[in-house]
C-alpha cells in the first residue's frame, strides 16, 4: 500500500471563488449587479466591482445588500426595491450627496446603479461565519462600505 500525499489546493484552481486581497480602501469600477434569493428566503442585491488600480487590478469584489424585495425574477441586472432605512439606500444617497449629484425624482425601486460606475470602497476580509472562524485558505474579500464616487458617474 503506497502512501497518498494530500495537498491543499491553491486559489488559482478556483477561478470562480471570490478573491482575497488585503483589507483597505480601493478605487473600483462597476462590473455588474444581480438580485438573488440567498439562504432560501433572503432577497439580496449583489453588486460586483473590479479593482481599478494597483497591485490587485482586475480582482472582482462583491458588495452584498439586503433589499426589501426583488422585482420580477432574481437575475443579473434585476430590479429591486429598498427601504428608506436600508444600508444600501443610506450609502447610495450619501454618495450622491458627497458627489453633488441631484437626488431629485429618485425612487427606492428605481435607483440607478450606474451612478456607482467609479467608486472608492473599504474592503474587508470575511474571517468568520456563524461565529466560527473560517480557515485562512477559505477566507475572501467583500466590500464593507462605499466611501466616494469619483470621476463622472
Amino acid at each position: 500500500m503506497s502512501a497518498i500525499i494530500h495537498q491543499l489546493p491553491t486559489q488559482e484552481l478556483y477561478k470562480d471563488a471570490e478573491p482575497l486581497i488585503p483589507e483597505g480602501n480601493y478605487d473600483l469600477q462597476l462590473k455588474t449587479w444581480e438580485t438573488r434569493i440567498m439562504f432560501g428566503k433572503a432577497p439580496k442585491l449583489v453588486i460586483w466591482f473590479i479593482v481599478a488600480e494597483g497591485e490587485y487590478v482586475g480582482a472582482k469584489i462583491p458588495a452584498y445588500y439586503n433589499v426589501k424585495r426583488i422585482l420580477g425574477k432574481a437575475k443579473k441586472k434585476g430590479g429591486f426595491t429598498v427601504g428608506k432605512k436600508s444600508r444600501f439606500a443610506r450609502e447610495f444617497f450619501s454618495l450622491l450627496d458627497k458627489a453633488g449629484i441631484s437626488q431629485g425624482g429618485l425612487r427606492l425601486d428605481r435607483l440607478p446603479i450606474s451612478h456607482l460606475k467609479n467608486v472608492q470602497a473599504k474592503v474587508r476580509t470575511v474571517k468568520e461565519a456563524n461565529n466560527k472562524p473560517i480557515p485562512e485558505f477559505l477566507q475572501y474579500s467583500v466590500i464593507d462600505s462605499l466611501l466616494n464616487i469619483y470621476g463622472k458617474p
